[in-house]
């Protein structure tokens, strides 16, 4: 029985030995580092990105950075590599690429957008400024035990600092952010109270660990900004849509969906200055006006005209062409059109919208109302400004009206 015990012992032992050769020659960090590889590359490929560009650019570099640092965990060259002044600098440009990557992916449009409020906040200065007094130190000594770990303080405090700001300000935040933050929050607290190096099974282990948790941060970092990038990509989106809105309103006219009196007088002068640049075949105005609307709406009530209202706003654009003239209510029963081809063409335009229109019954308390139409119709001259033409187009229906009604007037 004892010899049995002892021969399991010998080969326990030897397992111990082997695991420990095995561990020593890099194989556990090669092991590692291919298990964080599997892991981006399932990140990459089954997290929907917005910006695949950007996402390709830094999954790249992470592949790089991935087996840069393999290369150095391995074999005997990891002695010569952690022992020399290169390995700080090695640590400080990863620390320098998860800062940048934070930067791309998130805080650049954050500090764009928000500059002033961030830099009025005391309190979130006041932790960089810290973190940054923090991370001084260790370059001027060089120091490979101490640096590694001011490097996770610091980027700690850099993060932890945005994610304070967007928590005051309310204005972007998700509990996936601190729960990714969990375990290097943790790691800066063993490195504030104690040696984390202990929880080493060697020295080298140590080195793993630091490493190990920068390239988790990497991937966290990536997680984080894609999130972020798709949250303002929303808003803007929103914003845009709402501020097309915001212009449709603010040029559309709320009853007969035309264009507004605003409209007019900011494109009329453009149309206007184009013709004279490009000489095109002309431009005419279209004044419309209801007959007796006064009568009209004392009699049936304003819902009534207000129909009627519509009924012709409809008509006018059935007889004209969207794409190239615009059909405005100018105020009360009045409308323009600013209408784009020869005077001729205009004419036509103008009767076919009067025909129409006074054939069209308006159904009122069970009783059928016809309602005309008169028109004046004025052809733009050379470099003519806009109040002579609406002056010239207002004095041809003037004319319509003084002339019966129900008829089309041309301008002088």
């Amino acid at each position: 029985m004892s010899n049995v015990l002892d021969e399991s012992t010998v080969q326990a032992i030897e397992l111990v030995k082997n695991v420990q050769t095995i561990m020593n020659t890099g194989f556990f960090e090669g092991f590692f580092y291919g298990t964080v590889f599997v892991m981006l590359l399932i990140l990459r490929f089954f997290i929907k990105f917005k910006h695949k560009t950007i996402a390709d650019l830094y999954f790249f570099i992470y592949i790089f950075m991935l087996c840069f640092l393999s290369l150095v965990s391995a074999g005997e060259w990891r002695l010569e590599a952690f022992n020399s002044v290169e390995y700080p600098s090695l640590a400080l440009s990863f620390s320098i690429l998860t800062v940048f990557s934070a930067y791309m992916l998130g805080v650049k449009e954050l500090l764009k957008r928000y500059v002033l409020p961030f830099f009025n906040s005391f309190f979130e200065v006041a932790i960089l400024i810290v973190g940054l007094v923090l991370f001084i130190p260790p370059l001027v000594k060089i120091n490979i035990a101490y640096i590694n770990y001011y490097i996770i303080i610091f980027q700690n405090l850099f993060v932890i600092s945005i994610t304070l700001f967007l928590w005051n300000k309310k204005i972007f935040i998700r509990k996936e952010v601190l729960l990714s933050r969990l375990v290097l929050i943790v790691w800066s607290v063993l490195i504030l109270f104690g040696d984390p190096t202990n929880l080493a099974v060697t020295p080298y282990r140590a080195d793993v660990l630091y490493k190990g948790i920068l390239l988790f941060e990497l991937v966290f970092m990536l997680w984080i900004g894609n999130k972020f990038i798709l949250q303002l990509s929303r808003e803007h989106i929103e914003l845009t849509v709402a501020k097309e809105n915001l212009e449709a309103l603010s040029y559309s006219d709320g009853l007969t969906s035309l264009y507004n009196r605003r409209f007019f007088d900011e494109t009329l002068s453009t149309v206007l200055t184009r013709m004279n640049k490009t000489h095109q075949d002309g431009v005419c105005l279209i004044m419309l006006d209801v007959d007796h609307f006064k009568n009209f709406n004392d009699t049936y009530g304003h819902p009534a005209g207000d129909v009627a209202l519509i009924d012709l706003a409809n008509t006018i654009k059935e007889n004209i062409r969207l794409a190239s003239d615009f059909p405005c209510r100018y105020g009360g029963e009045e409308f323009i059109i600013i209408f784009s081809g020869p005077l001729s063409a205009a004419l036509r335009v103008s009767e076919k919208i009067r025909v129409m229109y006074s054939q069209k019954a308006q159904k009122v308390n069970d009783q059928e109302v016809f309602i005309t139409v008169s028109l004046g119709v004025a052809l733009a001259r050379e470099n003519e400004e806009s109040k002579e033409l609406i002056a010239r187009v207002d004095a041809a229906l003037y004319n319509a009206k003084q002339s019966g009604r129900n008829r089309v007037c041309v301008a002088n």
